[in-house]
């Protein structure tokens, strides 16, 4: 229901695209699905997509994928969390969109959730007291039926000294697997990577994605590309990529960001 328009400087104005469906919801999700299933056709057996949407659509998307896809390729509703102005008064504030993670096949999707480690509270650190060559660890007791420190733990070095038998060395991992719901602040006036397009996304959130779903040299594609946030960030992680937009505005906004990108190389 909204017209987005790109601002270049105090005064200068153009229409990037329009967001209004004639017909409403029916309208938008008869032209969506030609779209997804061509963009399902495209996609290698070993292929991931992810499909962004907001409070408006988000579910009947999801319908709409599970009918194309099948439900058991459906691997993940990511709930991205952001922070801005908080006006609402008739409601709670919409402070959050939704990113569906569908899978080309129901198994043997390539997905590497250790490129994307969330660090470990403070507190957490706090208990691996001591260090080895490997790194932090906790003293703990093996789960021996019979063993007085029975999965204990924390226990004393003195037992790993008298009976290494009941302990074990539990060493600090680089991190905690990813959930899903993310908490990333969208782009904010004075943020080094904002471009001025109306729908742009942090790169950090596109980190992730294109990380985890996807090897090296692997090819990505974004056919809503926009501001250009997906290409520039598969062209910074090396992966290959296509990326399209029927707004000539997002097409010439990616282009000049790709243009720089590579200049800076």
């Amino acid at each position: 229901g909204r017209q987005y328009n790109v601002i270049f400087g105090d005064k200068n104005e153009l229409r990037s695209f329009s967001d209004i469906w004639e017909g409403g919801m029916p309208g938008y999700l008869i032209w969506l699905n030609a779209r997804l299933y061509e963009m399902k056709r495209l996609l290698k057996k070993t292929g991931s997509m992810y499909v962004h949407c907001d409070w408006h659509a988000s579910h009947y998307i999801k319908v709409e994928m599970d009918r194309l896809f099948g439900h058991d390729c459906f691997q993940n509703e990511i709930v991205w969390c952001y922070r801005e102005a908080i006006n609402s008064k008739k409601r709670w504030n919409r402070k959050h969109d939704v990113i569906l993670f569908y899978s080309r096949q129901p198994e043997g999707f390539f997905f590497d959730p250790s490129l994307a480690l969330e660090p470990h509270s403070e507190s957490t650190v706090k208990k691996y007291r001591y260090s080895d060559e490997k790194g932090r660890y906790r003293l703990m007791g093996r789960g021996l039926v019979g063993s007085p420190i029975r999965s204990a733990r924390d226990v004393s070095p003195d037992w790993e000294e008298k009976h290494p038998e009941l302990v074990y060395r539990h060493y600090l991992k680089p991190g905690t697997l990813p959930v899903d719901y993310w908490n990333i602040d969208i782009i904010n006036q004075a943020a080094k990577e904002r471009i001025g397009y109306p729908t742009q996304k942090p790169e950090l959130l596109l980190e992730r994605l294109v990380s985890c779903s996807s090897k090296r040299d692997a090819v990505v594609a974004d056919f809503f590309s926009g501001g250009g946030t997906t290409p520039a960030v598969a062209q910074r992680l090396g992966r290959r990529w296509i990326a399209c937009d029927q707004s000539r505005v997002a097409v010439a906004i990616t282009a000049d960001r790709i243009s720089r990108l590579v200049e800076e190389k």
